[in-house]
C-alpha cells in the first residue's frame, strides 16, 4: 500500500498552483542540469527526487516561454516532439523526458521524468491477458499485474507498431465506446473489460486492462461473502481457543472493520474533487484565483492520508483487500482521464 500512496501523493503536489513569488533557485541535481536553467525569474520546486523533478514558473511572458522551448531543443530534447501555443514535450537521446505548460496567467510547470527502467519481461499468464495480444516486444516494464488486470511499459515499440498493435486490440472485440486518437485508444468489449492504450514516446507503448467494474448488488454479495467467511472463521477460532474475538460481526461494514471504509472513502471523495478542481483550472484563464479551493485541497488530503496511513497491508481481510483494490482502480482511472 505505502508504494501505491507515494504515487498518490506525488500526483497530488501536481496541486502546487501558486507560487511563492520568490525568487528561484534553480535545481543542482541531474534533472536540474540537463534542461536549460531560467535565471532571475519566480517560481518554487514542486518536488525533485532522482526520477521526477517539478517546477513551477509565475510572471513568464509568451516570448520567454517560447525561447524556452528552442533552447531545450537545442539542448537535444528533439525527440518524438509535441508541440502547440501552450504546451511542449519532448525526449533527449537518454530517454529523459520534459513536459512544458504554459498559461495565458503567466504561469509555466515545467516536469521532467528520467527514463523507464526496462528490462526483458513475460506476458502476463493470466486469463485476462489473454484478452490481448502479446506485443512483439517483450522488452518493457510490469508496473503492477493481478488476476484483474495489469500495467506494463512495453518498450522497443516504434509508434507503427503501436499503431498495429491498436488495430489488432479492436480486431479481438475491444469496440465498444471506444475512443481514438494518434496516440491514445481507449475501449470496453461486450463483456466490460477495459483496455488504454499510449504511445508514451521513445519507443514505447503503455498497456492497461482492467476487469468489468461491479455493480453495488455484485459487490455487496461478494463482500457478504467474505463477511460470512470472517464470521466462520471468528467462530471456529473462537471455539478452538476458548477466548471471545473483539471483532465480531455488529462491528463491520459489508465485512470492512468502519474506519477502513471511512478512510477509503474519505481518499476518494478527496480525489473526486481533485479532479473536478483540475478539469476547472485547466480551463481557467485566472488560476491564481483558486488559491482558496487549493488550501481546501491542503486540508482534505492531509486529513485523508492520517486515516490511510493508520492502516497496514497486514491488517486487511478479504472484504478489505477488495474494496481497496476497488477504490485504487477508480482513482486510477479518473487520473488518466483528466491527464
Amino acid at each position: 500500500m505505502k508504494k501505491i500512496l507515494a504515487v498518490f501523493l506525488v500526483m497530488f503536489s501536481l496541486l502546487g498552483l501558486v507560487s511563492c513569488g520568490e525568487k528561484l533557485e534553480w535545481p543542482d541535481g541531474k534533472l536540474g542540469n540537463i534542461i536549460p536553467q531560467m535565471d532571475g525569474v519566480k517560481g518554487e520546486i514542486g518536488y525533485e527526487n532522482v526520477e521526477s523533478l517539478y517546477i513551477t514558473l509565475e510572471d513568464i511572458s509568451g516570448n520567454q516561454y517560447l525561447n524556452y522551448i528552442e533552447e531545450c531543443k537545442t539542448k537535444g530534447f528533439s525527440v518524438d516532439i509535441f508541440e502547440d501555443s501552450d504546451s511542449f514535450t519532448a525526449f533527449n537521446n537518454d530517454g529523459y523526458k520534459i513536459d512544458i505548460s504554459y498559461f495565458s496567467s503567466g504561469d509555466m510547470w515545467i516536469t521532467v521524468d528520467a527514463p523507464i527502467s526496462m528490462s526483458n519481461f513475460n506476458w502476463p499468464n493470466s486469463d485476462i491477458a489473454k484478452l490481448l495480444p502479446e506485443p512483439s516486444s517483450n522488452y518493457g516494464k510490469i508496473e503492477w499485474e493481478a488476476d484483474y488486470g495489469f500495467v506494463i511499459y512495453v518498450g522497443n515499440t516504434t509508434k507503427a507498431e503501436y499503431k498495429d498493435y491498436v488495430e489488432a486490440v479492436y480486431a479481438l472485440g475491444f469496440t465498444v465506446d471506444y475512443n481514438k486518437g494518434d496516440d491514445y485508444f481507449y475501449a470496453d468489449n461486450v463483456d466490460g473489460y477495459s483496455v488504454s492504450l499510449k504511445y508514451e514516446g521513445f519507443n514505447t507503448m503503455f498497456v492497461r486492462i482492467d476487469e468489468p467494474e461491479e455493480n453495488e448488488s455484485e459487490t455487496n454479495s461478494r463482500n457478504n461473502n467474505s463477511n460470512n467467511s470472517t464470521e466462520n472463521n471468528d467462530s471456529n477460532n473462537n471455539s478452538d481457543n476458548g477466548n471471545n474475538n473483539n471483532t465480531n460481526s455488529g462491528e463491520l461494514v459489508n465485512g470492512m472493520r468502519p474506519e477502513f471504509k471511512e478512510a477509503m472513502d474519505s481518499y476518494e471523495a478527496f480525489f473526486d474533487e481533485y479532479c473536478t478542481f483540475m478539469k476547472k483550472y485547466n480551463s481557467s484563464s485566472n488560476p491564481t484565483s483558486m488559491l482558496s479551493d487549493y488550501m481546501n485541497f491542503i486540508s482534505r488530503y492531509t486529513e485523508a492520508m492520517t486515516k490511510l496511513n493508520e492502516i497496514s497491508d497486514d491488517e486487511m481481510n478479504n472484504a478489505e483487500l477488495l474494496y481497496y483494490t476497488e477504490v485504487m482502480a477508480r482513482i486510477n482511472q479518473k487520473l488518466l482521464d483528466i491527464n
